[in-house]
């Protein structure tokens, strides 16, 4: 904006402080506007601090959210020195016998030699064939026993045998031997010189290298195993000595041939590490959500999103899943329905507690029903064995639900209809063949269900639940919450961001309503100066005239 200097020195007035207090009292409004914006701001940063908060304990779930993570186990070799083991999550527990005849080799095939690795091999070819291809490389008469094994490397059509010079002289003065190896090991990885194709072969000058002249010093071979005195005669063959497809989930590590007991124990100890990093990652999340919401009695400072429904709703929909029993799960068809049963508990202040002796004893009676209840995702059972759970979805709500099928008199599934227990309305559902499909837009949706004729009745019900442990429940609803686009947290960051964005422009407008005050001030106070000064002029001039 244009400066207009104002000194006061017509007025004798300090015609600039009073504009800047004239300013400064018009700006009521702009401060009330940055009050509010950096509220909003504070809550908006209040929330990024939640959404991390929330990121941390989904991770933390990770490994509690299937099945299949959960299962955890241990190996242990009775001789490592012939066997190591590696475990996966598709192992069982239990106790192996590994007799171990022998190891897979690759083969190694060592020339006779010859005197000087400078010396000469003659013009001509060989030829060899490994793994059902065969290689032919050319020698000229310049060729030396270096160059022969750089031909053989640096072919591009090499299917997988790598030439190296030995030096060691047996007593004949021929004290460099080439070496051929296969790269692979395995019985169908055998290197067969070809003879016929060979002219490297003593003759005109040129050093024999066809296959008699190698001394075949490891075999090509697979391992042989047995495992579990499987099979009683005979032996289990495989290329390498790394072997993952004999005992489900476990790797065979073969190191030299003996007999090992390999023993397979479930790893608890890892269960309840995943438990304690969930368990601390909810309590870090639940003391962040109070220090947000709380108020702080002695510094009389609240939080930044106290009073927040939708913190409120967060906090709700984490917590009360242990508080319930997972949903799908029957109290009498499961083994546990409710956190507590298996050590987890909620105190006074909202923290979760783990309760190691009643894991312990919970996993001794019944290690699978602790893992479904933590972990199950869309499995299903039915009441009626003519009715019966096939398959669900990531789109299906788990939960009960009545299931009633209608047949004609000669077997024929003509219609059904679901609805959740506790509903009074049906809904149509798909039906082909003996098959049930839940529709497309409604909670069982993905659902499917197989239908068998009982013989007489033609029309038949049966409960079916599908299940959702829950850590995997918190881990789907954590991700509902987080979503990018469309999660709670998104939504409430948008909310945030446009009444930021309306509050600058409602900034902007002021200052620049300010401005314009400032300005029309300073014109006026211009004007003032101007007439005062011409005034006192006058003044003076009329003194003069009367000789005062």
């Amino acid at each position: 904006m244009p400066s207009i200097a104002l000194n006061g020195l017509g007025s004798g007035i300090d015609t600039s402080a009073m504009l800047t207090a004239l300013v400064e009292a018009e700006k009521g409004r702009m401060y009330q506007l940055q009050v509010r914006r950096a509220s909003i701001g504070e809550r908006n940063s209040a929330m990024d601090q939640l959404k991390s908060k929330l990121q941390s304990l989904r991770s933390s779930l990770e490994n509690l959210s299937s099945m299949t993570n959960l299962r955890a186990f241990t190996a242990a070799s009775s001789n490592e020195q012939a066997v190591s083991v590696k475990v996966g999550t598709a192992a069982s527990e239990g106790s192996h016998e590994v007799i171990i005849n022998r190891l897979a080799s690759a083969q190694r095939d060592v020339h006779a030699g010859t005197e000087e690795k400078t010396s000469l091999v003659g013009q001509g070819s060989f030829s060899y064939t490994y793994n059902g291809i065969t290689r032919t490389v050319h020698t000229t008469a310049e060729t030396t026993l270096e160059g022969l094994r750089d031909l053989i490397n640096r072919d591009a059509g090499n299917p997988g045998v790598t030439a190296s010079l030995l030096e060691h002289d047996n007593g004949d003065g021929k004290a460099f031997h080439m070496v051929l190896s296969g790269n692979d090991s395995g019985s169908k990885y055998a290197i067969t010189i070809n003879d016929s194709l060979t002219t490297l072969n003593g003759d005109n000058g040129t050093v024999d290298f066809r296959q008699s002249s190698f001394l075949q010093t490891q075999a090509a071979q697979n391992s042989q195993v047995r495992v579990n005195g499987y099979p009683n005669t005979g032996w289990i063959e495989r290329s390498g000595n790394t072997i993952d497809d004999v005992i489900p989930g476990v790797t065979l590590n073969l190191h030299r041939a003996e007999t090992t007991q390999i023993t397979i124990s479930r790893d608890t100890a890892a269960l309840k590490k995943n438990l304690t990093e969930w368990v601390n990652a909810y309590n870090s999340t639940i003391d962040s959500i109070k220090s947000l919401t709380g108020y702080d009695a002695k510094t009389k400072v609240a939080g930044a999103l106290m009073g927040d429904s939708t913190v409120n709703a967060i906090r709700r929909q984490i917590s009360d899943l242990l508080l319930r029993s997972a949903n799908g799960f029957e109290a009498g068809s499961d083994a546990y329905t409710l956190a507590r049963e298996i050590g987890l508990t909620v105190d006074r202040d909202g923290k979760m507690q783990l309760d190691e002796s009643v894991l312990d004893e919970a996993v001794k009676n019944n290690y699978q029903g602790v893992l479904a209840l933590l972990g199950a995702s869309g499995s299903g059972t039915s009441s009626s064995a003519a009715m019966q759970f096939y398959s669900s979805s990531a789109r299906t709500q788990s939960g009960a639900y009545e299931v009633q099928a209608n047949f004609d008199s000669s077997g024929n599934l003509l219609s059904a209809r679901i609805r959740g227990v506790g509903e009074s309305a049906w809904r149509d559902a798909l039906v082909e063949d003996n098959v049930i499909y839940g529709n497309a837009g409604q909670p069982e949706h993905g659902l499917v269900v197989t239908a068998v004729w009982d013989g007489h009745s033609t029309t038949q019900s049966a409960t079916i639940r599908v299940r959702e442990g829950l850590a995997n429940s918190l881990y789907n609803r954590l991700g509902d919450i987080l979503a990018d686009q469309t999660g709670t947290i998104s939504m409430a960051g948008k909310g945030f961001q446009a009444s930021i964005d309306a509050l600058d422009a409602s900034i902007l407008r002021e200052q620049e309503r300010l401005d314009r005050f400032h300005v029309s001030l300073q014109q006026k106070f211009a004007r003032l100066e101007t007439t005062l000064t011409q005034m006192r002029s006058q003044q003076n001039a009329l003194l003069s005239f009367l000789g005062q």
